[in-house]
Parts: structure tokens; sequence; C-alpha cells
């Protein structure tokens, strides 16, 4: 029964790294800018502006692709390292595995978009 808590833990866990992260570059960010006032250099407007790096079709596919086949490795082996898992349970982790397949597969038309989109632009460069 304690395995079960290991996807709350591992979420909770990734979510704190990520505050924490966060939390951290602001800090440093404050100090740049305070250090630069302080030594009278101006600083850009868009200073504390947070940046998100574009993400291609090809990163979102892979992470999709690994999303599923690591919640269908879970599932299968929640089931085979627990020979007593009650038959309520069992239903449940068939269906956790079975679920893994969608991102698996949203995963797949990911990378499949990455890869036409490029053929594309490749056609239209060459014009």
């Amino acid at each position: 029964m304690g395995l079960l808590y290991v996807p709350a833990i591992m979420v909770t866990l990734i979510v704190w790294v990520k505050s924490s992260e966060k939390r951290k570059r602001y800090q440093s960010q404050v100090e740049v800018y305070i250090k630069a006032l302080e030594l009278g250099q101006s600083v850009p407007a868009d200073w504390f502006v947070e940046r998100k790096e574009k993400k291609t079709s090809l990163v979102a596919g892979i992470i999709c692709i690994t999303s599923g086949i690591g919640l269908s490795l879970f599932a299968w082996l929640m089931v085979f390292l627990n020979n007593s898992i009650k038959d309520e349970f069992l239903v449940f982790f068939n269906f956790l595995e079975s679920l893994g397949a969608i991102p698996f597969f949203i995963g797949i038309a990911f990378v499949i978009i990455h890869f036409m989109g490029r053929k594309k632009d490749d056609g239209e460069d060459a014009k």
C-alpha cells in the first residue's frame, strides 16, 4: 500500500524543486539589480520579465512519449512486483497501464508534425 503514495510524493518533490529553483533565480536577479543601482548603472526595463523558451513540437513529442511509457511502466511494475494486489487495484493498474497509450500516441503525433513541418519549411526556403 505504501507504493501507492510514490506518485504523489514524486509530484510534490518536482513542484518543490522547480519553485525553489525559480525563487533562487529571482533572488539572484534582485541582487544584481540592487548592485547595478548602487553602482549607478542602468538596468533594462524588462529585467524581471519571465522569458520562456519556445518548445518545438519535437521536444513536446519526446516528453509525451516518455510520459506515456513511464505511466505504463509504472502500472506494469506495480502489478509485476506486488503479487498480493486485490482485484479492484489490479483493474485500476491495468486501466492505468492502457491510459499511458494516450500520451504516447500524442507524442508520436507531435514528432510526425515536427518532421512534416520541417520538410514544408525546407520546401519554402528552396523557392
